[in-house]
């Protein structure tokens, strides 16, 4: 059986337009990008943590790097079992 194989990249995305919200401006996206590969297909996802609720880019890889994934890439709620909010995006 194929093994899953997950890669994650920093992604800085400048914006076009600045987002603003009460809390602050940004004109820079800050992201995770992530790809799964099983069985010769790949799949991409993406996650943008929130400080305000204690993730960060850091926060995000560090649990995907030491999270333990199964060879079932279809069970879902077994692969995301365990894993903090940001990091199951």
């Amino acid at each position: 059986m194929a093994t899953i194989e997950l890669t994650t990249e920093r992604l800085e995305l400048p914006l076009v337009h600045e987002f603003t919200i009460a809390r602050g401006s940004e004109n820079v996206a800050r992201t995770v990008a992530v790809r799964l590969r099983w069985n010769g297909r790949a799949g991409l996802g993406e996650s943008a943590p929130i400080e305000r609720y204690a993730e960060s880019i850091d926060s995000v890889m560090a649990a995907l790097a030491a999270h333990r994934l199964h060879d079932a890439p279809y069970a879902l709620d077994a692969q995301l079992a365990g894993l903090p909010p940001a990091a199951r995006c």
